[in-house]
């Protein structure tokens, strides 16, 4: 009887322990998750103005020359993304000089060969917004990695910088053995919109003639033809149909 009792009361004694536990441990995380967020507000309030008058100015703002690596990566480029999401224009321009002058260009540039995946995919997501065209081959490496997160990631990037490397990138890619990625790039090459016809149209019209082991790349790029309404693309579309050596490449 006293061992069964005494048992009880060291589990009592432990289940009270690990509640105690848990209680602090969940109370530590929201103070943790709290003190976090108030660091990156402060740094936030004292980057911003700068920021701020750097883009309605194109003057050299002293504050953000004075910046240390880390807090360029870690506080400005995320206030640069946020802006030049809504900006087009001599605002936008200003925010990528200004990326690459303080050399978060470079740094991205450097962490694509990163053995971390988040970091792969955050710097890839970055040079997507303010790398520029000197991002473009870079990023086209990672169309082809082994994580179908960065593959994403990359394709997305190379669409919204939409010059006519970029696009010929993603048109490429559309013949990629993984279905996931053939259409998260095809997705993005419908966001690019008239700018990728004539890769598109290019990569169809080889087909229609003497086909091709491999239609993955044809057959979606005549689906995003079809969903861009491409008035350029009728005449190849119609061959295909008529004389594609396929039938998936036909229908």
């Amino acid at each position: 009887m006293m061992d069964e009792l005494t048992f009880i009361q060291i589990a009592l004694v432990v289940m009270l322990a690990l509640i105690s536990l848990m209680v602090i441990l969940t109370v530590g995380l929201k103070v943790l998750r709290f003190l976090r967020a108030a660091w990156f507000r402060r740094h936030f309030r004292r980057i911003e103005p700068a920021l701020e008058n750097f883009m309605l100015t194109g003057d050299e703002q002293p504050e953000l020359l004075a910046l240390r690596p880390w807090k360029r990566d870690l506080f400005l480029s995320r206030l640069i993304v946020e802006r030049m999401v809504y900006l087009k224009g001599a605002g936008r321009e200003f925010l990528m000089r200004l990326a690459d002058e303080l050399g978060l260009v470079d740094r991205y540039l450097k962490a694509l060969d990163s053995r971390r995946r988040w970091r792969r995919a955050r710097s890839a997501e970055n040079l997507g917004y303010f790398g520029g065209a000197r991002s473009v081959r870079s990023l086209g490496m990672l169309l082809t990695d082994e994580d179908e997160t960065i593959r994403a990631v990359a394709a997305r990037a190379l669409a919204r910088i939409g010059n006519d490397e970029a696009v010929r990138l993603l048109a490429s890619t559309l013949d990629t053995p993984s279905e996931l990625t053939r259409l998260r790039v095809a997705e993005n090459l419908e966001r690019v919109g008239k700018p990728a016809v004539g890769h598109l149209i290019a990569s169809l019209s080889d087909v229609t003639s003497f086909g091709t082991k491999n239609l993955h790349g044809p057959i979606m790029a005549a689906r995003v033809l079809g969903h861009l309404r491409a008035a350029e693309a009728r005449d190849v579309l119609r061959r295909a149909a008529k004389e594609g050596k396929e039938i998936d490449l036909r229908a």
